[in-house]
């Protein structure tokens, strides 16, 4: 913000920009702008078009890059591109790089890795010595004095190491890897019998082309005591023989899938089943939560289950792959793969994480 201030002060008459991601994030930036300008040197302020206009003839605009055709503008002399790595490529290099060639303009990138992105490439260029148009520079959270270590430690223990890397340490991470690098490690052996009736199961369905999983997780020891995996079987015996798993593991509770077949399969499961049943409806935002809370589980070792081929392929076939916005995509590498068992095993560490019973301690002690 300081920068791009000084630019509009220092050339008058000059035209500067403010981009970010979206709108929600500009918003950020047009506020942050009023705590640092001077108001001796505003001379109009239009906040129907996010604009300030100065003394001196400058002016700074602030405008989202959701839209690339929006951008297209006349030369520009200075652009600020905020969280620069959730900006398609498409909007710098088709609009914005090509409005600073008539002024000979500059660009300041702000941003947390995204992947390795056109930002990834630029930012190699800025490392490069004999690159004299770009210079670049990375900070991480562990260089910022004013905050605390144990802050920095604490998120560590509450994240996947990757998103650590990322957001904490300024780490350009690939693009597509791995979600459970460490699945093979928690990989026990054979099935173990609970050491108490204390169960949770979780259900992905399937029928032609995927297969219907039930995962039995033991809530006490945190291991997976019971899969049932059926490819290419009717509803009613898969209804038959969850009943069945529930007739002899007596569970908690039970979440299932219920996106589109599974609506009413959820709801026929709540009419006949004696245990409580939640309904997961998967959406990309609610898969990144319940993929991120089993990867977390894995590599902190909170998690075992038995070395069942289908389960441990699964998990280790798994990926991540961020889009071009910066988003993560989670999904098997290819339609040959499936991810049934991993799903299943999501939602049943999902039941598991909203069944334990809270730590309760009487008075006196």
């Amino acid at each position: 913000m300081n920068e791009l201030i000084r630019a509009a002060i220092r050339q008058p008459g000059s035209l500067n920009w403010w981009v970010a991601p979206t709108f929600s994030i500009t918003r950020k930036g047009w506020r942050e702008l009023f705590a640092f300008l001077p108001e001796e040197i505003i001379a109009n302020v239009s906040r129907t078009e996010v604009m300030v206009e100065l003394v001196n003839g400058s002016s700074i605009w602030f405008k989202s890059a959701d839209n690339p055709d929006s951008l297209l503008s006349e030369g520009l002399d200075f652009v600020v591109v905020d969280e620069a790595a959730r900006v398609s490529e498409e909007a710098w290099g088709r609009a914005l790089r090509p409005a600073l060639s008539d002024k000979l303009g500059r660009a300041a990138f702000t941003a947390t890795p995204a992947g390795k992105n056109w930002l990834y490439r630029l930012w190699l260029r800025g490392q490069d010595a004999l690159d004299t148009e770009v210079e670049s520079w990375r900070f991480a959270t562990t260089d910022n004095p004013y905050i605390p270590r144990g802050e920095i430690a604490a998120a560590r223990k509450g994240m996947v190491e990757r998103y650590f890397r990322q957001e904490y340490l300024a780490a350009f991470e690939d693009d597509v890897g791995a979600v459970f690098p460490q699945a093979r490690r928690q990989a026990t052996g054979a099935f173990e019998e609970p050491g108490a009736q204390e169960v949770v199961i979780g259900v992905d369905w399937g029928k032609h082309q995927d297969a219907s999983v039930f995962v039995v997780l033991d809530v006490a020891r945190n291991t997976v005591v019971a899969l049932d995996r059926q490819l290419q079987v009717d509803y009613t015996l898969q209804m038959g023989r969850l009943g069945a798993l529930v007739e002899r593991w007596r569970p908690r509770m039970m979440v299932a899938e219920m996106n589109s077949a599974g609506d009413p399969l959820v709801e026929q499961l709540r009419r006949d089943l004696p245990c409580p049943v939640e309904g997961f409806l998967t959406t990309a935002a609610s898969k990144r939560q319940l993929i991120d809370a089993l990867a977390l589980a894995i590599e902190r070792g909170d998690i075992t289950y038995p070395d069942v081929p289908e389960l441990v392929g699964e998990l280790e076939a798994f990926r991540y792959e961020l889009t071009a916005a910066g988003n993560v995509r989670y999904a098997a590498p290819s339609e040959r793969y499936h991810d049934d068992c991993v799903m299943a095993l999501a939602l049943a560490w999902h039941a598991a994480a909203h069944t334990r019973p809270p730590v309760v301690r009487w008075l006196g002690e």
